[in-house]
């Protein structure tokens, strides 16, 4: 688990570090850099996983840690909601801001 994490950092963090001057850019560039982004963090993630559960000889980091990713893949947790700016989707106007709890959602 920890070899595959570090070497899925190194390639995400590659990706990441090469699209950095593209970070705000157009929405498609924008999003394949939060995407990778939010993947290194993921395997971050997953490497401090690897170490606990190397390191205390049982599986409670592991769970610890795919529950929290599960959780933000699903919900708003490492999402790219987070992240302050504008994409091109909040200027569309069948898109509104929800206000209360920030996500992004189709007019009716």
């Amino acid at each position: 688990m920890g070899v595959v994490g570090i070497l899925a950092l190194l390639a995400n963090a590659g990706v990441a570090m090469m699209l950095y001057r593209f970070r705000a850019g157009d929405a498609n560039m924008r999003s394949v850099w939060l995407c990778s982004r939010n993947d290194a963090i993921g395997n971050l993630a997953v490497i401090l996983a690897a170490a606990g559960v190397f390191g205390t000889g049982s599986a409670l980091p592991d769970l610890v840690v795919a529950l929290v990713m599960s959780g933000s893949r699903c919900g708003r947790g490492l999402s790219s909601s987070l992240t302050p700016g504008a994409t091109s989707a909040t200027h569309d106007k069948s898109i509104r801001r929800d206000e209360d709890s920030g996500a992004t959602c189709l007019r009716q």
